[in-house]
């Protein structure tokens, strides 16, 4: 009597590929011992990025495996996990050149008899603020300075200053002066004024004001 076994997939706790050996012959008075073997299948992680600069690059991981992902693309890591094996991915290097600081959602789960392909990595550009220093300004005077032709920052007083917006990380800066003080007048001059912003807050403008050569109109008087 001939016999003859298909290879068959066999799904009950897992999705596994089994094989019968031998899967053709004849009986001959014997007892046919068959060998069944069986594989549990394996399925890729990967997901999406987003918002990463040009040139730059996030690293994930994925137990021991490390992927570098280098662009807004999908992105699969290379190591297959067997099904209902349970998966974490993490970010084990943010982007350098420019700083920036990634994301993650859907990150951790478990492998249900499909390739994962859901999470995401969504990066955005560190901010860093812009400041200095005013010296010689009359108390009560008012000043009036930009950053890059734009965020106008009233002055009154000596001392520290910070703009209100922040500036992506390696991108220019160029404080200016908008308006000169008036009561008294007063010239100031900016040193350190322009520059790139690299990976930390700007402290080094120098605003400086002379004493002024009208202070006789300051309480009104001609």
């Amino acid at each position: 009597t001939a016999y003859r076994r298909q290879r068959q997939m066999c799904i009950r706790d897992r999705n596994q590929m089994c094989t019968i050996e031998p899967d053709t012959g004849s009986i001959q008075g014997a007892d046919v011992i068959l060998t069944v073997t069986c594989t549990t299948n394996q399925y890729f992680v990967g997901g999406m990025a987003s918002g990463l600069a040009n040139a730059n690059t996030v690293t994930l991981s994925l137990g021991a495996e490390e992927l570098d992902v280098i662009s807004n693309n999908a992105f699969v890591f290379l190591n297959p996990l067997t099904d209902e094996s349970n998966y974490s991915v993490s970010i084990s290097t943010q982007p350098t050149t420019p700083n920036q600081t990634c994301e993650m959602v859907n990150p951790t789960g478990t492998i249900t008899g499909n390739d994962i392909d859901d999470i995401e990595v969504n990066c955005i550009t560190n901010q860093y603020l812009i400041g200095g220093t005013v010296e010689g300004l009359h108390s009560g005077n008012n000043l009036v300075i930009q950053n890059n032709t734009s965020d106008d920052l009233l002055i009154s007083n000596d001392g520290d200053f910070d703009f209100a917006a922040g500036i992506d990380d390696m991108q220019s800066y160029d404080v200016s002066i908008l308006e000169q003080p008036k009561n008294p007048i007063q010239t100031c001059l900016l040193s350190q004024n322009t520059g790139n912003v690299s990976g930390t807050n700007v402290v080094s403008v120098i605003v400086t004001c002379d004493f002024g050569g009208d202070l006789i109109y300051k309480g009104g008087f001609e």
